[in-house]
């Protein structure tokens, strides 16, 4: 297995964690244990992550940065929407 140091290549470290998010439900399915689930570096030392050239890990990253922001944004809303509906509803039903 090859192990990098981020100091010495050419990754963005926030690529290698979205490329591990996006792995985040098969990361949950290798785990074992009861009281307190972990999974093994011996079960993920095989996963490999393809790394482009910096220039399109740091296009990606944006891109995912971005989509982030507006999902909080959209999420923000949402709440808001429902706390006034449901201000709007104890209303109607008091009156």
């Amino acid at each position: 297995s090859t192990i990098v140091t981020l100091k010495d290549s050419n990754v963005d470290i926030y690529f290698i964690y979205i490329s591990l998010q996006l792995r985040q439900q098969s990361l949950y399915a290798m785990q074992k244990g009861g009281a307190q689930p972990h999974v093994y570096p011996k079960d993920i030392e095989d996963i490999e992550i393809m790394v482009p050239p910096i220039k399109d890990q740091k296009i990606i990253v944006n891109f995912f940065v971005k989509y982030n922001y507006l999902i909080e944004q959209y999420s923000l809303l949402l709440r808001n929407y429902n706390w006034q509906r449901q201000g709007l509803v104890q209303k109607f039903l008091v009156n």
